[in-house]
């Protein structure tokens, strides 16, 4: 008899572990149903909700764009702009390098102002100078007009291109003024027309032959219408400066052969040609600025001269 109970006892725990098996599996199982459609759901969430700002910011940006398409195109524009000044600026930083030769004229000009202001002729502010100019052409493009100097006075502009040649210099040889120089002009220039102008450089130099002997080489350099470059780049600098509201009809070319011999003896003028101006030396260049300052028009203040040289030094389109 007890032994039937106890199997009953037993039967029945076996039955209890068997239902509340049974009952965890369905929990287990309704619990991963409820886990997976919870997460489809919010999968599907998560997509609606992406789709929908992803809607949301286009519909944003298009308006947006709407709105500020003036402002966005002017900046684009601003930019391309921005872009071209820096190429320029670039191209122009390179032509700025001061040379020896610009240096020189540098100090030559300081001196000069030096003088004049002790003299009481002008203060310090009238006269201004920069170096290695560019501008560029009216008809646009690549082309561009030079000046190796600026030289600002209240008498005008003068824009001086500056050479330097080791020899002697025999500046504006021409058909109706080669007294002396018809058989050299012969020689060297057969086809001289009427009108035209040479300059011829001669320079020496010591060679030895063989026999330990010294002879003297000479040599002559031809140069056509050396003045030709400045005289052409004075329309286009009155046009630059015009086109910034600034009046400069005086603007005057300046052909200086810079001379550092202590004779001053290495170039010689023949040109009967009124333009451009002549400077055979410092001195000669100090006169002509002397003079110039006789005039009785003065047509720019210092404060005049003052912006014309920021327009010179700032490039602009």
């Amino acid at each position: 008899m007890v032994h039937v109970i106890y199997l009953a006892i037993i039967l029945i725990l076996i039955g209890i572990i068997y239902f509340l098996f049974q009952k965890q599996q369905k929990i287990k199982s309704r619990a991963e149903e409820q886990i997976e459609q919870s997460q489809n759901e919010t999968s599907a969430t998560i997509s609606e909700t992406e789709n929908r700002i992803k809607e949301e910011s286009e519909t944003k940006i298009k308006h947006i764009m709407t709105e500020n398409s003036a402002t966005i195109a002017g900046i684009e524009e601003s930019y391309e702009k921005k872009l071209g000044r820096y190429e320029e600026l670039i191209a122009y930083l390179r032509g700025t390098q001061r040379s020896e030769k610009t240096f020189a004229v540098y100090q030559n000009l300081t001196a000069i102002r030096k003088i004049l202001v002790q003299s009481k002729r002008i203060s310090a502010r009238q006269m201004a100078f920069a170096g290695n100019i560019i501008v560029p052409a009216r008809a646009g493009g690549s082309d561009f007009s030079r000046a190796d100097i600026i030289l600002l006075l209240p008498t005008g502009l003068y824009l001086l291109d500056t050479r330097k040649y080791k020899g002697k210099v025999f500046h504006g040889i021409s058909p109706e003024h080669a007294q002396g120089f018809e058989r050299l002009i012969k020689e060297n220039i057969p086809s001289l027309a009427n009108g035209s102008e040479e300059t011829l450089v001669m320079s020496g130099d010591r060679k030895q032959r063989d026999g330990n002997q010294d002879f003297l080489r000479i040599t002559i350099d031809c140069y056509s219408d050396l003045a030709a470059p400045i005289m052409q780049a004075v329309p286009e600098f009155r046009a630059y400066l015009g086109n910034r509201q600034v009046n400069a009809e005086r603007i005057v070319p300046v052909l200086y052969f810079m001379d550092d011999s202590a004779d001053h003896a290495k170039a010689e003028n023949f040109s009967e040609k009124e333009w451009p101006l002549i400077c055979l030396n410092q001195n000669d260049l100090y006169q002509m600025i002397s003079q110039e300052l006789d005039r009785e028009e003065w047509i720019f203040t210092a404060e005049k001269l003052l912006k014309i040289k920021r327009l010179f030094s700032e490039f602009k389109e």
